[in-house]
């Protein structure tokens, strides 16, 4: 066995872990994927014949935590491969830093090492997708009918169309960035080429629970599929409940759950 460490990766370098991810990904229908750029350090395990068993990328997340990314060859797993490779990387890295190790839960050999690490659960992020057709099936967002019953309580009316304002900018890489902003929060979407990419969604605290953000997300949707219907993903955590609650009510849908171990 032998380790090589790399800062960054050669076209070679890079083929060998693409053909090592395939044969992971053959084995465990695996979403996560190798980084070969953008990484502090990479290390790369190889046997006698010169065979990449195993690779491990190292990168540093800010204070005292790295992210930690490895795929060790099916065929030879349990044989010391990514032990020696996290073993070499931890004598790299500063003393007392926390490693982050992800994992979408395909694959048992996986979580079977982070147990056997003593790695513990730290969170999760879901993935979800909202296709046009899944929107467009949606009853139309309107104004709540007046209770039958006075009430000191009266939900006050939706957030207008005509109350919301959207500015539309371009990134160094030539996607569209839009910003929508009414009364009651704020909506930022990345237009890439296959899809609508939510990184911003936030409805102001005392305007929650009050139908704003359902009405506020149904009018932006619109505006999106209007422009071009694509499908529209975001990443929302695990923990945060409402927010799943109100993406499912527009019609998202879970596609990935990626959870977060801590070593």
């Amino acid at each position: 066995m032998s380790i090589q460490t790399c800062h960054t990766l050669n076209s070679a370098q890079k083929a060998m872990i693409h053909s090592l991810e395939n044969r992971c990904k053959k084995d465990s229908p695996l979403t996560l994927s190798f980084p070969t750029e953008d990484f502090d350090f990479c290390l790369l395990s190889f046997d006698g014949e010169e065979s990449l068993r195993s690779a491990a990328a190292f990168t540093s997340l800010g204070g005292d935590t790295a992210a930690c990314s490895a795929f060790t060859d099916p065929d030879f797993r349990k044989l010391g491969y990514f032990s020696e490779l996290l073993k070499e990387g931890l004598n790299r890295l500063p003393e007392e830093t926390d490693l982050l190790f992800y994992s979408d839960g395909s694959c048992p050999d996986t979580l079977k090492a982070l147990d056997a690490l003593g790695a513990e659960y730290l969170s999760c992020e879901h993935m979800m997708e909202l296709v046009p057709d899944g929107f467009l099936t949606q009853e139309p967002s309107v104004s709540p009918a007046p209770s039958r019953t006075p009430s000191l309580r009266q939900r006050p009316a939706l957030s207008r169309p005509d109350a919301v304002s959207m500015a539309e900018t371009v990134d160094g890489e030539g996607f569209s960035l839009l910003s929508f902003r009414s009364e009651y929060g704020e909506a930022f979407v990345s237009c890439q080429k296959t899809c609508y990419y939510f990184y911003g969604f936030n409805i102001r605290e005392e305007s929650r629970g009050r139908g704003h953000g359902k009405a506020f997300l149904n009018h932006v949707l619109k505006a999106l599929f209007s422009r071009r219907p694509m499908p529209v993903r975001l990443q929302v955590s695990g923990d945060n409940l409402p927010a799943l609650s109100l993406y499912k009510k527009t019609g998202f849908q879970i596609t990935d759950t990626l959870s977060a171990y801590l070593y």
